[in-house]
């Protein structure tokens, strides 16, 4: 049986005045290149942070997604009638015939197109949106 008692007692943990000044150090040292990226970010333009995140969600979106795409593509460039009920099995033929990749194929393409696209959208938006509510 394990003591709880001797797992979950703060007491026994140092606080952070009594651990040594190295460790302190290299915990604000790992944390200096995310603040330094985030306050980068932050100088630039709105309208390009909008636009950055904007791109950038668009590709996470359309990530998600791409299996499925790429098993409609299928669809569209064959005569075979589509049948919602078959989507399972055509995923896994893709699957099992060319590996776990495939059902990303054609995604750096479409990565190209999405990520200006949606970047722009976002940002134009995002202007409308003041634009027409500033009071």
């Amino acid at each position: 049986m394990v003591d709880t008692k001797a797992t979950n007692n703060d007491s026994d943990r140092p606080s952070a005045a009594a651990l040594p000044p190295t460790t302190i150090s290299n915990k604000s040292k790992m944390m200096q290149p995310y603040e330094t990226s985030q306050n980068y970010i932050m100088t630039l333009p709105k309208e390009f942070r909008n636009l950055l995140a904007g791109g950038v969600a668009g590709m996470v979106a359309k990530s998600f997604v791409a299996p499925v795409d790429r098993i409609k593509i299928l669809y569209q460039v064959s005569s075979r009638k589509f049948r919602i009920s078959d989507v399972p099995r055509i995923g896994y033929k893709i699957f099992s015939e060319e590996g776990l990749a495939a059902l990303w194929k054609g995604n750096t393409a479409t990565m190209i197109r999405v990520f200006p696209y949606s970047g722009i959208q976002f940002m134009v938006f995002d202007r409308l949106k003041t634009f027409f509510l500033a009071k």
